[in-house]
């Protein structure tokens, strides 16, 4: 290379060095992102670029990105002069979930780094970690769903109200965002407040809510309103060179079926140069609060959760909550149940699992009990926030950008989307009435029987024939179960051991509780099945029942396969030994003209264990001993249907797709493109969507919901991402497992990529 060309490219260097810099100082994080990545491909071992292409990742929620950069950083050398990429590490492997690897990284930190700050911060995360990875499997109280296109996008969605049984508002912006308090909404384009209904086809393309809440000027978002929905409180934030800041409450009312013009509220709520958003109101006979947060001065830390008396319109005063609830940290979106006297809320320094949790805490004002987090599966290694319910807390929705939320530009991380919580309710099975099965009468037996699906009967752990890759047994499931509920007292301690107090209490009261309303009950309902199931086959009945198996994923798939197989043939032992053998004639081979009985097999191994049950044979209290995990050992009749055995007749769902392949046509390297297939259940019974995978990671698959009734209607959302293929043809599939009898279906879909 000639010298004139190292200079030109030095000169090139020292250009993009300069760019990088300003878009650091700018708070541009994407786009100084991008310069340093030019510049570590010139020089892939120069400190300053890894360090600063990690720190923009990190500023932009890439934090997988950033992760690697600094574990590379971190790996190469032990200098300190970037001795913070330790603890930046540390931070970026915890928003991941990596909690073994974070502690790794702060306590390196704490060897090499100097600021008392950020070493008093590494000991916090340290201990934070570790309450982690002693609580992250702790909850199965609520199932978890993430709400679809078009509510949820590739940009952030966030602050759910639902205001109806059937309508959801919610504000989302249509860009990135830093890892910064002061970024309430985003910088670049704008943010709005929507409205939402769900129909039979399911959630209506959004609208904007009301024209008086949007603005050319401002970023709106962050909505409350009164309980007769005709007041509204909402945050309007500017815009200074990209940083966003200055955000202050309104307020509007609705008279006469029009909303007022905002009004913004006076300067006890609203200080210059500082800001208020997060309002909840509460409604009270003799004056209203109002809940929020703000950054203003005199809290205890960056933003602080606090409450306004407002009497006849006006502001009496503005007051923290105080040092329980606020820490030095931040404290976000307030949300308060007036009924039980509950506070909700997010934070980033409660101890927690990661970026902001939700915590709880009972009181008012500036009175308050013990905060208490809510757990997993609310809570995540990433930002969960914005926490609302309805039904006393049975319905919850929140926002997270956890990960499978949607993204765009690579940044797994990057965009919040909302989701929606189901509370089990264990307890009310214990009031269900006993059936008498010879009250039942002939036309009903099939209403009584479907009533109890899907049944679930668990094991205990690598049970029946453990240790083997056999795929049945000759174990009857009711010998097991006595064996099993032998092991209870067992379970109570290994479950409870290492905690005191009331943790130990409440571990204790956990496996009582799965042993009496899942492990009884189950057997309770099975003997009722098979009762019923008797009286059809006496009726002359054609049966067909479906078995699904699962294991949890302490082992690897082909052997949890095998167990899930055992597991159906122990049932199906119980079933052939049933009252001296009653059932062995009609499971012979088939005479049309007598009644019959026809087991389908389904045995799915640990395809669908739950994200959060732990794997490792080290951690025996969460991946064998624990209610999460022994939720997952079970086996499930899912499927029942009597009558004639003729395909006019069939009483299974029958999935009907309205085009049998689907091809895109082109789409540009490195970009993304959504489409919608759509489907019928053709059949005469519910069809239900059990599992839905892809065999190529560049496609996301997002259900509606997932039971359909006969004759209705269906839509997949996919998202095809294009990142990281060469040009050219493409065929992938979609494999969604349901309830019919072929449970497996797959669905092409044919794209071609082009230069863009």
């Amino acid at each position: 290379m000639s010298s004139s060309a190292l200079f030109v490219n030095s000169q090139d260097n020292k250009q993009l060095e300069a760019n990088a810099k300003q878009y650091l100082y700018e708070k541009q994080y994407y786009k100084a992102a991008e310069e340093y990545h030019k510049l570590i491909k010139t020089n892939p071992n120069n400190q300053e670029y890894i360090y600063y292409y990690a720190t923009s990742q990190r500023y932009i929620l890439n934090y997988s990105k950033a992760y690697e950069y600094y574990k590379n950083l971190n790996t190469e050398s032990k200098n300190t002069q970037y001795s913070e990429a330790y603890f930046y590490e540390g931070q970026s492997a915890r928003q991941l979930g990596y909690y073994n690897e974070a502690i790794k990284a702060y306590e390196e930190y704490l060897i090499y780094g100097k600021s008392k700050v950020l070493r008093s911060s590494a000991e916090q995360e340290i201990e934070a970690c570790r309450f982690s990875l002693a609580h992250q499997f702790d909850s199965s109280e609520y199932i978890v769903t993430h709400l679809p296109p078009p509510i949820n996008s590739s940009y952030s969605e966030f602050n759910p109200i639902p205001i109806s049984s059937r309508e959801i508002v919610f504000s989302r912006y249509q860009s990135l965002f830093e890892d910064s308090v002061e970024s309430v909404f985003n910088q670049s384009y704008y943010s709005d407040i929507y409205i939402s209904k769900q129909t039979q086809q399911g959630w209506n393309k959004e609208k904007l809510f009301d024209n008086q809440f949007s603005s050319d000027k401002y970023f709106s978002g962050n909505i409350c309103f009164n309980s007769k929905k005709n007041e509204a409180y909402f945050t309007r934030c500017l815009d200074n060179d990209g940083v966003i800041g200055n955000c202050a409450i309104y307020y509007s009312k609705k008279k006469n079926g029009r909303w007022s013009r905002p009004k913004k509220l006076d300067d006890k709520i609203n200080i210059d140069n500082y800001s208020s958003t997060h309002s909840y109101l509460v409604e009270l006979p003799e004056y209203n609060i109002l809940y929020f947060s703000s950054n203003r001065p005199n809290g205890f830390g960056k933003y602080d959760i606090w409450y306004a008396i407002i009497k006849h319109g006006k502001t009496e005063r503005v007051s923290n909550l105080g040092s329980i609830i606020n820490t030095t940290g931040n404290e976000y979106t307030p949300f308060y149940d007036n009924e039980q006297q509950l506070l909700y809320f997010s934070s980033d320094m409660h101890q927690g699992f990661g970026g902001f949790d939700i915590f709880k805490s009972s009181g008012a004002l500036n009175s308050w009990a013990k905060v208490n987090n809510l757990g997993t599966p609310l809570n995540s290694p990433a930002n969960d926030y914005y926490y609302t319910h309805k039904r006393g807390g049975k319905l919850v929705y929140f926002a997270s950008n956890r990960k499978g939320s949607y993204f765009h530009g690579g940044m797994e991380n990057c965009c919040s989307d909302i989701y929606m919580a189901n509370r089990i309710d264990n307890k009310s099975t214990l009031i269900d009435p006993p059936i008498a099965i010879d009250s039942i009468q002939e036309d009903t037996i099939v209403v009584a029987i479907k009533k109890l699906l899907p049944l679930s009967l668990y094991f205990g752990n690598d049970m029946p024939d453990p240790k083997t890759m056999k795929t049945s047994t000759k174990s009857n499931y009711k010998d097991l179960l006595a064996t099993y509920i032998q092991e209870k007292n067992n379970y109570k301690k290994q479950y409870s051991k290492g905690l005191t107090g009331d943790e130990y209490n409440t571990a204790k009261e956990n496996i009582e509780s799965f042993f009496k309303n899942n492990v009884d009950k189950g057997f309770s309902n099975l003997e009722l099945f098979t009762g019923l199931l008797k009286k059809e086959l006496e009726n002359g009945k054609n049966v067909r029942i479906k078995i699904k198996g699962y294991a949890s994923p302490l082992n690897s798939a082909e052997y949890n396969l095998a167990l899930s197989k055992r597991r159906i043939s122990s049932l199906k032992n119980y079933i052939k030994e049933y009252n001296n053998g009653y059932f062995i004639p009609f499971l012979k081979e088939k005479d049309e003209t007598k009644a019959s009985l026809t087991i389908f097999e389904d045995p799915l191994g640990d395809s669908q264990s739950n994200g959060y049950i732990s794997d490792s044979r080290d951690d025996k209290r969460n991946s064998i001993y624990s209610p999460q995990a022994a939720l997952q050992r079970k086996i499930q009749i899912i499927m029942y249907s009597s009558g004639e055995e003729t395909t006019d007749s069939t009483e299974y769902p029958i999935l009907r797709w309205k085009q049998g392949s689907l091809n895109i046509g082109n789409i540009k390297q490195g970009g993304n493109k959504s489409t919608i297939i759509y489907f019928t259940n053709s059949g005469k019974a519910e069809l239900k969507f059990l599992n839905i995978k892809t065999d190529c990671t560049c496609l996301q698959p997002q259900l509606e919901k997932k039971q359909f009734q006969t004759k209705e209607k269906g839509k997949i959302y996919i998202l095809i991402r294009t990142k990281g293929l060469k040009l050219g043809k493409y065929t992938s599939n979609i494999i969604l497992q349901t309830n019919e009898i072929e449970s497996i279906n797959k669905y092409s879909i044919e794209f071609n990529i082009i230069q863009p």
